[in-house]
């Protein structure tokens, strides 16, 4: 529904920029109804298409299956810990912060160095010593 309101607006637009001011109001009425069903069959068309069809397909399968792509809290409650890492990337060591869960909370809690979040830029420094 939306896109039918855009296109008509982007086709309004168009015409209105390319008549005069003196045109009178059977001729614009006539070219709005001619863009409107042009519009129209487009849409139909294209609703018919098989990739329209997968793009509107709701979440639900045929089997009744929900698909979900949403994390939600109970997934991941916990209790995590920072853990720091490094890897190897061209010849350049890179840092890799990873939380390793050590207990079990209705929260998500993480403990992370109070000196990353207060200062942002040792999360690019690969020198774990230091953390």
């Amino acid at each position: 529904m939306r896109k039918i309101v855009i296109l008509f607006t982007v086709v309004a637009a168009m015409l209105t920029s390319q008549c005069s001011r003196n045109v009178d109001d059977t001729v614009l009425r006539n070219a709005l109804d001619e863009s409107s069903v042009k519009i129209n069959k487009a849409m139909t068309v294209i609703s018919d298409t098989r990739g329209f069809q997968l793009m509107t397909a709701s979440d639900q399968t045929k089997s009744g299956e929900i698909y979900s792509d949403s994390i939600e809290l109970d997934m991941i409650a916990g209790i995590y810990d920072f853990k720091p890492e490094t890897y190897m990337c061209h010849r350049d060591m890179r840092p890799r912060w990873t939380f390793e869960k050590t207990g079990e909370s209705e929260m998500l809690v993480v403990n992370i160095p109070q000196k990353m979040i207060f200062h942002p830029r040792y999360l690019y420094q690969s020198n774990t010593e230091e953390h």
